[in-house]
């Protein structure tokens, strides 16, 4: 039961990381534009990483 919460939790992670990178097909020819992009899209993936981790450690910290 524990185990099958882990799996879930790990998939929902997975999902939530792979969804942004679907948007860069999408990017205006400009390099500054693209530049910009690029950055936020870095920070918004590394804030749905950490915010994934603590998550992740909320949920394993109340179920052991």
């Amino acid at each position: 039961m524990k185990l099958e919460y882990l799996i879930q939790i790990i998939q929902i992670i997975r999902k939530t990381l792979d969804a942004p990178k679907i948007k860069t097909a999408s990017v205006n020819s400009s390099n500054k534009s693209l530049l910009h992009y690029l950055l936020y899209n870095h920070l918004t993936n590394v804030l749905v990483s950490m915010m994934a981790i603590f998550t992740l450690l909320i949920t394993v910290h109340y179920i052991y």
